[in-house]
């Protein structure tokens, strides 16, 4: 009965739990028809992820960034750095176990019950994707996806969860997307 509960639990909250969140920022200022390549800085391929996590990012950001008409280089326009953030939460859950009054063996009455607080532990992941001009180092375009990471994903699952996530932050790119 217990383990029936905790995966009633769990389901529900998998059910209620926040979809991707995104956010973004640019210069305004900036001239989006005149970048046209783009490379990775050296810190990019440092974030705090597994191997294939990590190449599975790299290749959705390259992606979306060839469906904007952007192409590859080492003498690149643009300067593309990733940073991860997870951040350990808890939510405590508050259910009552108790017995009542009105049942065989234990009289009449109003009864009793036990406050018992359970703590969902889970992990939230932000992923910034940040474009830099190469030749000003100026931040020209920043994106950034928050949401509650699944424990132990299948392979096929946490790459589309990444396709997808990639996909969403760039949503809001300034500059036009190629077809």
């Amino acid at each position: 009965m217990k383990h029936f509960i905790l995966y009633t639990l769990l389901f529900v909250l998998a059910a209620c739990s926040p979809e991707l969140q995104t956010s973004f920022d640019y210069d305004k200022n900036a001239d989006f028809s005149k970048y046209k390549t783009y490379n990775y800085a050296p810190q990019a391929f440092k974030i705090p992820a597994d191997e294939q996590s990590r190449n599975q990012l790299i290749s959705a950001i390259d992606h979306e960034m060839t469906l904007r008409g952007f192409s590859k280089s080492d003498n690149a326009d643009v300067t593309i750095d990733l940073l991860l953030k997870t951040q350990e939460k808890d939510t405590p859950i508050n259910t009552t176990n108790g017995v009542w009054g009105y049942g065989y063996g234990y009289g009449y009455g109003p009864g009793f019950s036990r406050p018992n607080i359970d703590v969902n532990e889970y992990v939230v992941g932000t992923l910034f994707i940040i474009l830099a001009d190469k030749k000003t180092d100026a931040m020209i375009w920043q994106g950034r996806g928050t949401k509650t990471l699944l424990q132990d994903p299948s392979a096929k699952k946490r790459e589309r969860n990444i396709k997808s996530a990639i996909a969403a932050i760039f949503k809001n790119y300034p500059g036009k997307k190629q077809r």
